[in-house]
């Protein structure tokens, strides 16, 4: 029994290992409708969900908002979180979003339009490898009835998606 234990410990570590050079600090900070919102952000937490699901180890800073210059792009307190984290790379994206009321039946929806910059940072490098846009909306038909919460969550999902191909253009991430 205590081979067994050995052997899943030594995988366990393994793995660890192998995964070390693809760890994740998750950073974003959530507009709607011009105001800033509160933790946790229905975006980050679906950064997070994605990242897990596509198979990349990632983090956050809790109810904690790491100080950003998000127009300056200067990430240093993150950069440094992501050290004592242990972390390689930094997915950061600033969600903007603009809802209005619909009224179609009896039950009002909400017409979502969101805009999304979003970076991809190397701890070792110390600064943004890579950046890019998106701007989403919940017009299709299986959105349509998504909560504001289920849509940004959604649109964290991308996000990460979005990240891990910016990811790929890096060798030496691989």
């Amino acid at each position: 029994m205590r081979r067994i234990n050995a052997l899943v410990l030594l995988f366990f570590l393994l793995c660890s290992i192998l995964s070390f050079g693809q760890t994740f600090l998750i950073v974003v900070k959530e507009i709607r409708d011009g105001e800033e919102l509160s933790r946790p952000f229905a975006g980050q937490e679906g950064m997070i969900a994605a990242m897990f699901d596509l198979g990349f180890v990632s983090f956050d800073t809790g109810l904690y908002a790491p100080s950003v210059d998000w127009e300056a792009k200067e990430f240093q307190e993150p950069l440094d979180i992501a050290r004592q984290g242990l972390a390689q790379y930094i997915l950061a994206a600033e969600v903007r979003s603009i809802t209005k009321r619909r009224n179609l039946g009896l039950e009002p929806e909400l017409k979502i339009d969101t805009s999304v910059h979003y970076y991809l940072l190397g701890v070792e490098a110390a600064g943004i490898l890579a950046e890019g846009e998106m701007v989403l909306d919940n017009r299709s038909p299986e959105k349509q009835q998504f909560t504001y919460w289920q849509f940004l969550f959604s649109v964290g999902q991308d996000v990460a998606a979005q990240g891990i191909e910016l990811l790929k253009l890096f060798p030496q991430a691989r």
